[in-house]
Order: C-alpha cells, then sequence, then structure tokens
C-alpha cells in the first residue's frame, strides 16, 4: 500500500491568481535560496557561530513570511468565498495553519 501525496485526493488550487504576487513570492524564495548558500559557506569556513545563527533567523523569518503570504492568498481566493466545497477548504486551511504554527 502506497503513501498518499499531500493534497492526493482534494481538488488542486492555485498558489495564487495575481502574476506580480506570484513574481514576488518566487523571488523571494530566490533571496532565501541564496541566504541558505550563504549560511553553507559560513559554516566551511568555520565562520561565528553567532553570525550563522543571526543568518538562520533572518532565513527563518523570510519563510515565515512567505508561508503567511501563501495563507492569506488562500483564505481570499479558496475560503471567503461561497462555494459548496467551502467546508473542506476551511478544514484544509485550519490544517494548515497548525502544520506552520
Amino acid at each position: 500500500m502506497r503513501a498518499r501525496r499531500a493534497g492526493e485526493g482534494i481538488a488542486a488550487v492555485a498558489v495564487t491568481k495575481d502574476q506580480r504576487r506570484l513574481e514576488d513570492l518566487i523571488n523571494r524564495m530566490k533571496r532565501i535560496e541564496g541566504q541558505a548558500r550563504g549560511v553553507q559557506r559560513m559554516l566551511e569556513s568555520q565562520r561565528d557561530c553567532e553570525e550563522i545563527v543571526l543568518q538562520l533567523a533572518a532565513m527563518r523569518a523570510a519563510l515565515s513570511k512567505v508561508a503567511m503570504a501563501l495563507m492569506s492568498d488562500h483564505f481570499r481566493e479558496c475560503v471567503a468565498k461561497e462555494s459548496p466545497e467551502r467546508e473542506q477548504a476551511l478544514e484544509r486551511a485550519a490544517r494548515m495553519f497548525l502544520r506552520f504554527s
């Protein structure tokens, strides 16, 4: 028996319908990716622990902002509108918040 993938059996929902918003999120993730490579270099060169932790904290904050933006968009585009699937959308949104917290 294979494991169920996340979202399998549930209607797929677009990340965001706003192209500019999507580009902003992608750019944020690219910056976070660059930060991660920078932290890797810091570790390889055995930089000061405090400097590394500071960068990790900045990465975590940036990831949190991306996640909150995605959840906000999800609420606006999927949960707030009246539809027969609204109850399922609310349940998925609640699970999403719980996973993130």
